[in-house]
Formats: structure tokens, C-alpha cells, sequence
């Protein structure tokens, strides 16, 4: 019984605590941003309704120059937007240069794999058959060939070529 009394005690003590620490918070972030303030000058008429929401943010942006947050200047602005479509004019270039080396890669990897193909029955082939196989290859092929043939077999790609 005392463990429940005390138990409860401690949730209403916790509970307490926790609505005082709610009554000392500043308000929503919203009503800190003025739209309250917004709502009211929009519904007047005419040119109130423009100054209200000029004075509205010219208070925001010195708030906001208070709290020590940088501020944007029209020339940095300018020089950003510069940036991005000089960024943006080089993506066409780089993609067109991606697709070249993409094919690039591939054309590779199927010359590897065609000499290691060919590397492997290098030993089981006579030397004119060799000669007749080795002058079809183009000189990439050949490189990867040799590349990958074991030492016998480089001394007879090396004696096979015309």
C-alpha cells in the first residue's frame, strides 16, 4: 500500500512538473512568426493591408538579424544563380561524356573476356591455325591476349604473329 501511495505521489509530482515546464515555453513558433499579425493586416483594405505585411517582414528579417543568421545579399544571390546554370549548361556535356565512357567500360570488358577465352585454348591450337586467328584480332584484342596468356603461351602468341 505504502509502494502505491508512494508511486502515485511521484506521477503527480511528474505531472506537476511537466504542466510548469508548459506554462514557461514560449508560445507555438507560428504565433512567434507573426501570422497572427498576417491574418489582420491582410483583411484591412487597401494600402494598410501592403504596409501591415511590409512591416511584418521587415521585423521577421530583423529578428532574424538579432539571432546572428547571415543574410543573403542580392549579389551573392546573383552569383549563386550564375553558379547553378552554369552548373545546369554542363550537365548535357557531362552526361554525353558518361554514356562514352559507360560504352567505353563495356567495349573493355568484352575484349577481356574474349582473351581470356582465347587464352585458354591457346596451347590446343596448331601454329598455322594460330597465325590464321591471330591476323583477324585487332591490335586492342591482342594486347588483352597477351595480357593474359601464361609465359609458354606469350612465347608462342609472340612466334605465331605475322
Amino acid at each position: 500500500m505504502k509502494v502505491a501511495l508512494i508511486g502515485l505521489a511521484t506521477l503527480v509530482a511528474f505531472a506537476i512538473g511537466l504542466f510548469g515546464i508548459a506554462m514557461l515555453l514560449p508560445e507555438p513558433e507560428a504565433a512567434a512568426l507573426g501570422e497572427p499579425e498576417v491574418a489582420e493586416g491582410l483583411e484591412a483594405d487597401g494600402p494598410t493591408a501592403a504596409e501591415a505585411l511590409g512591416d511584418l517582414v521587415g521585423a521577421q528579417a530583423d529578428s532574424l538579424i538579432a539571432l546572428g543568421l547571415p543574410t543573403a545579399t542580392t549579389d551573392s544571390l546573383r552569383l549563386l544563380r550564375e553558379q547553378l546554370a552554369q552548373a545546369q549548361a554542363q550537365i548535357p556535356e557531362l552526361l554525353a561524356r558518361l554514356d562514352a565512357l559507360e560504352q567505353a567500360a563495356e567495349a573493355q570488358v568484352d575484349r577481356q573476356a574474349r582473351a581470356q577465352a582465347l587464352s585458354a585454348t591457346l596451347s590446343r591450337l596448331e601454329d598455322t591455325e594460330l597465325r590464321a586467328l591471330l591476323s583477324r584480332l585487332d591490335s586492342d584484342v591482342l594486347a588483352d591476349l597477351y595480357a593474359e596468356a601464361s609465359a609458354r603461351n606469350r612465347t608462342k602468341l609472340l612466334q605465331a604473329l605475322p
